[in-house]
């Protein structure tokens, strides 16, 4: 007689052993974000100091000292801030199973709920830019700044962020695209466990009507 309750069992523990797998892949993936943002924050942030040359001149050699050393300690915080913004159950099926898909859009987007909570981190350097007055950021209705060139910074419910979709490196999609194929893997185990736990039902029922 066919036991579905251990077979139900073995495929809860296959289960499980992906949800590992994919904690460990989730942790490579925020450690190569780490990485691209350390070189991110540091590339952008000599590219607004250029681009805003006028204002940086303005607040003074003493002043942009400051300022880039704050950049510098926005660098050696990444791995925080990213887990600050990323590092949430909601937003990974292995510490909370969910309905999300993890395949990126295109070949270097990635999917919205997880770009927005990127962009929050990138907007980490707009606020470090807009305390030393080199920027101003404003609300995403009004993204021009005063000379009519279009922010890069913005602000949507009192939170600062990144204005755009942004690419990322090669290293952080494969390890992204590695979690959903892991994520696959799983819901095709889940929908094996419903499927047996409807055949146990049939089974069972059967075996009640045949005895009476």
């Amino acid at each position: 007689m066919r036991n579905y309750d251990e077979e139900i069992a073995r495929k809860q523990t296959e289960v499980e052993a992906k949800k590992d797998e994919m904690a460990h892949i989730h942790t490579v993936f925020m450690q190569r974000l780490a990485l691209f943002f350390n070189k991110l924050y540091a590339e952008k942030a000599k590219k607004l100091v250029t681009d805003n040359a006028e204002k940086s001149y303005e607040v003074g050699e003493d002043n942009l000292k400051l300022l880039k050393q704050d950049v510098q300690l926005l660098i050696e915080r990444s791995h925080e801030l990213i887990s600050e913004h990323l590092d949430k159950e909601e937003l990974w099926w292995h510490q909370r199973e969910n309905s999300k898909t993890y395949r990126h859009i295109n070949e270097h987007r990635i999917p919205d709920f997880l770009e927005e909570q990127l962009r929050l981190v990138y907007g980490e350097l707009g606020k470090v830019f807009e305390k030393h007055k080199i920027i101003t950021i404003r609300e995403h209705s009004d993204t021009r700044t005063h000379t009519g060139v279009m922010s890069d910074f913005g602000r949507k419910n009192g939170k600062i962020r990144y204005a755009y979709s942004f690419d990322l490196s090669e290293d952080v999609l494969q390890a992204l695209n590695i979690y959903s194929e892991e994520h696959r893997k799983a819901t095709v185990i889940i929908s094996q466990i419903e499927e047996l736990k409807r055949e146990k039902a049939v089974t069972q029922i059967g075996d009640v009507w045949d005895s009476l």
